[in-house]
Order: structure tokens, then C-alpha cells, then sequence
């Protein structure tokens, strides 16, 4: 994934400093998007919204999703705590509706 920064094209997988932009890359491994098509693309989804975050992949064969941030804007934290709000919100709700089904 390239970007234009000043006139310039950036590559956003490597850590890149032009005009005073600094870009860093994050590897997230989430279980349960492990071999899971439809939950990697939501984690995808939600991190790309993330402010900040300038490009996101999941990879449901492994579990992982790569994320390009703007080092100046947020950090590791705080896009590691959003994803893990998400997902335990996500857990936490398909066990209600499993527990919901069982006592019907």
C-alpha cells in the first residue's frame, strides 16, 4: 500500500519518515478471527476506522491483522485496547444470544 505525503509516494509498510510523518506497523494476533473469514473482515473493518490507522489487513489463515498507523496521531496502546474492546464486546454478546437460544 503507497500514499502521496508531500508529493512524494510513501510505502506504508515500513516505518517512514517524509514531512515529518512517521508510520509504524503493529502485527495483532486475534484468536478468533483464526481461520475465520467473516470475523477477520469485521476486526479489518473496525480497525480501519480507528483514527490514525492508515491501512489494515486481517489474515484469517493466521489470525493476524497488520496495521499502518500515524505514530503522531496514537500509539500501540490505545489501537491494541480499541481492538480488544471490540472483540471481548463481540465475545461477550454471542454468548448471550448462544445462552438466550439455550433457555428458549
Amino acid at each position: 500500500m503507497k500514499e502521496m505525503v508531500g508529493g512524494e509516494e510513501v510505502s506504508l509498510a515500513y516505518n517512514t519518515i517524509r514531512s515529518e510523518v512517521i508510520y509504524k506497523r503493529i502485527r495483532v494476533y486475534i484468536q478468533s478471527a483464526y481461520r475465520n473469514q467473516e470475523k477477520a473482515l469485521e476486526i479489518e473493518k473496525l480497525s480501519s476506522g480507528i483514527t490514525g490507522v492508515k491501512y489494515c489487513k486481517a489474515n484469517p489463515s493466521t489470525g493476524s491483522v497488520l496495521i499502518v498507523y500515524d505514530n503522531e496521531i496514537t500509539d500501540e496502546y490505545l489501537i491494541k485496547r480499541q481492538i480488544y474492546r471490540f472483540v471481548s464486546k463481540k465475545c461477550l454478546q454471542t454468548e448471550l444470544q448462544i445462552w438466550n437460544l439455550q433457555t428458549l
